[in-house]
């Protein structure tokens, strides 16, 4: 395994990522998440692009379907025929039109990720739990993909845990870095957050 070090006003390079410092106000800034070899890493960039354009694209359909007055029957016919969902589902269908434009949107911009990563997978969790399990525990209902959202749950929660950091918005204006000191707590959390 291949290591190359450089002084520290250049960076350092490792087999594992690569650091370097800025050299307009020197702040350290982790570009690459340590995460392996170059095509793992570029296969969760383009998942997480990929996979905040899907979301990004339903979120703009449920305001089509607004612009339309169609919005409430839509999400009625679609996931929530329980009486208790049924008398809220314009204001069910809006939050989570909300949660899918900005969370994709997030995801391809690559900020915020882990939380938007996190709320996409709760909403399609939810809309997979309220639609009755994407019919698997009521019986087929006519839906045509019998696991779609439950997988899109999954693939989130592995965006969550992965967070692909280059070809971001996060990483290329070094935002943690700048919002808390390098070797703090408090930068990590912000990290987590922002990242």
């Amino acid at each position: 395994m291949e290591q190359v070090q450089v002084t520290s006003e250049l960076g350092r390079k490792t087999a594992h990522g690569l650091r370097r410092i800025s050299s307009g106000n020197a702040l350290d800034v982790e570009t690459v998440h340590s995460f392996g070899t170059a095509p793992a890493e570029m296969l969760w960039i383009a998942v997480r692009i990929v996979f905040g354009a899907v979301f990004l694209i339903d979120g703009i359909l449920k305001w089509v379907l607004m612009s339309q007055g169609a919005l409430s029957s839509a999400v009625l016919g679609m996931y929530f025929s329980t009486p208790a969902m049924a008398s809220q589902s314009l204001l069910l269908g809006i939050l989570v039109g909300l949660g899918e434009t900005f969370g994709g949107l997030f995801l391809m911009l690559g900020i915020f990720q882990r939380p938007a990563a996190l709320w996409s997978s709760a909403i399609m969790l939810a809309i997979y739990v309220m639609g009755g399990f994407d019919s698997w525990y009521t019986g087929f209902s006519g839906k045509v993909d019998l696991g779609g959202d439950l997988s899109l749950s999954l693939v989130y929660i592995m965006l969550a845990l992965v967070v692909p950091l280059r070809f971001g918005l996060s990483s290329h204006f070094h935002l943690p870095e700048r919002i808390a000191p390098k070797d703090t707590s408090f930068h990590r959390l912000v990290r987590a957050l922002v990242a």
